[in-house]
């Protein structure tokens, strides 16, 4: 693929300078996010927090079954039950919340839309991810 062990450090330097620079951008937002949702001024309903922490289970509960094993061996392993994971999982789901509501606002405020090109492409980048290339072509056609 390369000619000189000099093209294959510049295409590695590149390479690692890219992933920087993505580093760095993804760092910015997540720090601009968090300003953003430590300033919100809103109290999050109880229901929301506990469909959050819902949903974190189920997908724990799918990870776990990917891997061969349930939920009850996951709380022995844990030391835990589904109400210690509950408590454990509250913060995190009430921030998930919250940072959902706001962002929420921020594009209804900003007029921030996304079109339909746009969602598709997402979730075809998404499926990519987590079930590989001939899944996303598969979910690109549903969509």
């Amino acid at each position: 693929e390369f000619e000189t062990l000099e093209e294959y450090r510049n295409d590695i330097k590149a390479n690692l300078e890219e992933a920087n620079e993505l580093r760095v951008k993804k760092e910015y937002e997540e720090a601009v996010i968090n300003a953003a949702v430590a300033n919100a001024k809103i109290d999050i309903p109880e229901v929301m927090v506990n469909r959050e922490i819902d949903g974190m289970l189920k997908d724990l509960e799918t990870r776990l079954q990917y891997q061969g094993l349930d939920i009850q061996t996951y709380y022995q392993f844990t030391n835990t039950s589904e109400e210690g994971f509950r408590q454990q999982m509250k913060e995190v789901a009430t921030n998930k919340v919250k940072t959902e509501v706001v962002m929420d606002k921020i594009a209804e405020v900003e007029n921030i839309t996304a079109t339909e090109e746009e969602v598709k492409a997402k979730a075809k980048e998404m499926a990519e991810m987590y079930y590989g290339a001939s899944e996303a072509d598969k979910t690109a056609e549903l969509l």
